[in-house]
């Protein structure tokens, strides 16, 4: 396929799903905001020295591991339902980035934990690192959907191998896509 090809597969649905709306895309917000909460707030300690900041930021860390386990889980269980999830390569992309995340989440709650005063001098680093993998993560997370359709319906999608791709399986103009 050529860059500038565009490729429409059939949604392959999902199987970690509630009437039809997969569950992993739903959970996954939730860890994200509150690592990139913790990037924000780790920023306003550093510009204020309000207490506050660094105990929102802790806060958020626990939150956003606790989201982030039960988003990994339902991305696993869906992974390891799909055949076409685990060939497509941008599942271990997204999958490795967002294990990484949570590792190095993990490692700046234990620091926040242990070494009170420590934190400052490593924790935002650990939060800028989780917030550029999140995005990587994301990134590809959004590949899985938008370019292989993993945990799209089944009904999204060409069913012809040679349809049009800027057409909807009803063949109606796709007006989400600008010329």
């Amino acid at each position: 396929m050529h860059r500038n090809e565009r490729h429409y597969p059939n949604g392959s649905g999902s199987v970690v799903a509630i009437m039809g709306h997969p569950l992993h895309p739903m959970i996954v917000p939730f860890p994200m905001v509150c690592f990139v909460g913790v990037l924000a707030g780790d920023l306003a300690y550093l510009s204020t020295l309000d207490s506050f900041w660094s105990r929102l930021s802790f806060t958020l860390l626990a939150a956003g591991l606790l989201t982030g386990l039960l988003a990994a889980l339902l991305g696993a269980l869906e992974a390891a339902s799909l055949q076409r999830a685990r060939s497509a390569g941008a599942l271990w992309a997204h999958a490795g980035a967002n294990v990484l995340a949570m590792i190095a989440s993990l490692a700046n709650l234990k620091l926040r934990w242990e070494a009170e005063g420590l934190w400052v001098s490593a924790g935002p680093y650990l939060s800028a690192v989780v917030a550029v993998l999140l995005l990587i993560g994301g990134w590809f997370g959004g590949s899985l959907a938008y370019k292989h359709g993993i945990g799209v319906s089944g009904r999204v999608g060409s069913r012809e191998p040679n349809a049009d791709p800027d057409l909807t399986p009803r063949g109606s103009a796709d007006v989400a896509r600008e010329g």
